[in-house]
């Protein structure tokens, strides 16, 4: 199955983001990691809303479009935050293996990112008593169970960081569709 998890707002409208919509529903997706993930980040000059450029980050089951810097940085500055805790909290060395699946493949969750979105980051501890970071980013919580999966969440998005400049180039330009 496979989550689709809009964040955008819509700039035009008059409601504000936090108020209850008619019909509208919150959505709120939460999943655990025990170890290194399959990961990559792409860079795309256009495609995204009004062929605008975007970045796609990957990472394990997840696959975010970021569409704007203050989306990226959000992403960013939360797993940097976990960085930082994880060094109190001592996360297990080790964790499980990933799965066999390649990038893009078993996604099952698909979230697509514009705007700051609020973070948080929480050292909690589970059932088996052993610590584990929680590290909320908009609507989509990571359960980070080892250092591995940590690294690999920041690894991914230090490196979408690096391609941020894309997200400032101008919308595609469309070419006219030829008739025939």
């Amino acid at each position: 199955m496979t989550i689709n998890v809009d964040t955008r707002t819509n700039p035009s409208s008059t409601i504000r983001p936090q108020a209850p919509v008619l019909g509208a529903h919150s959505v709120w997706v939460a999943f655990s990691v025990w170890g290194a993930q399959p990961a990559s980040v792409m860079a795309r000059d256009g495609g995204g809303p009004q062929d605008r450029p975007y970045l796609a980050v990957s990472v394990g089951d997840c696959l975010s479009y970021v569409y704007d810097r203050d989306a990226l940085f959000s992403y960013v500055n939360a797993w940097r935050e976990a960085a930082r805790q994880a060094a109190s909290v001592l996360l297990p060395p080790v964790g499980l293996a990933a799965g066999s699946h390649q990038v893009g493949q078993g996604t099952s969750v698909l979230t697509n990112v514009v705007g700051p979105q609020r973070y948080s980051v929480v050292a909690e501890t589970s059932v088996q008593g052993t610590p584990v970071l929680a590290v909320r980013v908009g609507v989509l919580t990571v359960r980070v169970h080892a250092a591995p999966a940590l690294r690999s969440y920041l690894t991914t998005w230090n490196r979408a960081e690096s391609l941020a400049t894309v997200l400032d180039l101008p919308a595609a330009p469309r070419q006219p569709r030829r008739r025939r």
